[in-house]
């Protein structure tokens, strides 16, 4: 009978386990022995195995799965924890599973927490299938994006056309006022050359007066000698 039980109970495990569990080259194997061995590996450090279970089951989350996704990890979790021998309400599936809806769903879960009587696990995964196909076919969200995108005459930047006769009024009036500035400086400038001209004249006629002045002395003594 052994011979029988053994093969069968290794085609249902995979390659790596086979390997830790069969024995080769010892007939005296029993199938008993072989199923403790498979037993020991699925049920080793159980109560380890059922706190990270627990921890994960609690602090999943929904993110950007969908629906379907979601409730299935919950029960794969959960399932995986009962057969650890610490089996899960459905009432408390069904409030870590409101717990970790994101925010799209807040309404349909305060409706499944006020719900009387509390409804079971497939009937809150029934009610969150059907509101994300209600949200999938409303027009909605696409309203919003083109209403949010879609460009009107009061979204276009104005040409800045009103700046630019200023700038070029600007420009011109300072060209003005630095040829304005340069006139001034050059009707100063050759008033001070004048000026300087004009005394130079005024020396040259002194020295000639005084020149005529000591001819006319120099004539009058030769005609009295």
């Amino acid at each position: 009978m052994d011979c029988v039980v053994c093969p069968w109970l290794y085609g249902t495990l995979s390659g790596d386990l086979l390997d830790i569990v069969m024995r080769r080259g010892d007939s005296s194997v029993t199938a008993r022995a072989t199923w403790l061995a498979i037993e020991s590996q699925f049920l080793g450090n159980r109560e380890a195995r059922a706190l990270i279970l627990d921890t994960k089951l609690r602090t999943l989350v929904q993110g950007d799965l969908s629906v379907v996704d979601y409730c299935k990890r919950l029960k794969t979790t959960a399932d995986d924890l009962a057969d650890l021998g610490e089996p899960v309400t459905n009432r408390s599936l069904v409030l870590n599973l409101i717990r970790g809806l994101n925010e799209r769903f807040s309404s349909i879960g305060c409706h499944l927490r006020r719900g009387h009587p509390f409804p079971s696990f497939l009937e809150a995964c029934d009610e969150l299938a059907l509101e994300e196909l209600t949200m999938g076919n409303s027009p909605t969200q696409s309203t919003t994006l083109v209403a949010g995108t879609g460009g009107g005459p009061s979204s276009r930047p104005s040409a800045p056309t009103s700046q630019q006769p200023s700038g070029r009024t600007g420009s011109a009036s300072g060209v003005k006022k630095g040829r304005s500035s340069s006139t001034s400086k050059g009707g100063r400038g050759n008033r001070g050359k004048g000026g300087r001209n004009g005394g130079k004249t005024c020396v040259a006629k002194g020295g000639s007066s005084k020149i005529g002045a000591s001819a006319s002395g120099f004539s009058a003594q030769a005609s009295s000698g």
